[in-house]
């Protein structure tokens, strides 16, 4: 006897108010950050990044956020998108949400002609099949230039560094 094979959710962008509700299962994941940086996060960040959600039975029970940043690289300043808060609740986990996620991301930045989409991955393995592949070691700048104003350090980084 065969089972009936089960559709795979479709992912959606969060509507503003499913942001907010995503914060549960944000929590419910990433039990390692504050409270504090928390309600900076669902207060500041989520006002302009855009979450991907998969649902079942009317919940969230996977997500990805794509922050935006602007980079420059190589003198040229560049649209691009921080992926962070991947998150699959632990009993839909194994049946490829993520790469569900993943997939839809990458095709939209690709279509919005990002040149690339960068995240700071809990484990580099997880990211190989995805072709993310390893851009630099993290780099210590001067207390100085920890100092000062953002768009003086962006004066400081883009002439010194690539990207």
């Amino acid at each position: 006897m065969s089972e009936e094979l089960k559709e795979l959710p479709v992912p959606q962008y969060l509507s503003a108010e499913e942001k907010r509700w995503s914060r549960k299962l944000y929590e419910e994941i990433f039990i390692e950050d504050t409270e504090k940086f928390t309600d900076f996060y669902y207060t500041y960040k989520i006002r302009d990044n855009e979450i991907l959600g998969l649902k079942e039975d009317g919940q969230l029970v996977a997500m990805l956020h794509l922050n935006p940043y602007y980079l420059i690289v190589n003198g040229y300043e560049v649209r691009s998108s921080y992926i962070v808060a991947v998150a699959t609740r632990e009993r839909y986990r194994h049946r490829g949400y993520m790469r569900i996620l993943l997939e839809k991301a990458l095709r939209d930045s690709a279509a919005r002609k990002m040149p690339f989409v960068f995240l700071m991955p809990a484990s580099e393995s997880i990211y190989a099949p995805f072709d993310f592949v390893w851009l630099c070691p993290y780099t210590a700048v001067p207390g100085r230039v920890e100092r000062m104003e953002a768009e003086e350090q962006n004066h400081y980084l883009a002439a010194r560094y690539q990207m």
